[in-house]
């Protein structure tokens, strides 16, 4: 198991493919579970994880010259980021997060193999 350094040097550096694929799928499944009941530290833990999974992909999809996904990753982070939280009832979050977990799976499966290029 590589440290937290190890992967910010794999994710600036250009071999991000399937780091990234998995960040995002794994956000999008956390975003798919906070449909259910589940206690108030989940969603302290998700607001963080979309946070940091949609800043690195946001610097990822600038970096790639994708400025309108790297705006719409953006736009998620000012969402969902826990140290200005954005309330709303339960019910918008559903709709937010459903949304949102689609996004998040739509763009991890389309991350390239870097070995296909």
């Amino acid at each position: 198991m590589l440290p937290i350094y190890s992967y910010m040097w794999y994710i600036f550096f250009g071999v991000e493919r399937e780091f990234m694929r998995l960040l995002k799928l794994i956000t999008s499944a956390m975003l798919f579970l906070a449909i259910l009941e589940l206690p108030y530290g989940y969603y302290n833990l998700l607001r963080l994880v979309v946070t940091i999974s949609g800043g690195i992909s946001s610097f990822n999809a600038y970096k790639n010259k994708n400025e309108g996904i790297a705006i719409i990753f953006g736009i998620i982070c000012l969402l969902f980021n826990p140290i200005f939280p954005i309330y709303m009832i339960k019910d918008d979050w559903i709709l937010i997060d459903f949304i949102v977990g689609i996004f998040f799976l739509v763009s991890g499966l389309r991350e390239k193999d870097s070995k296909k290029d």
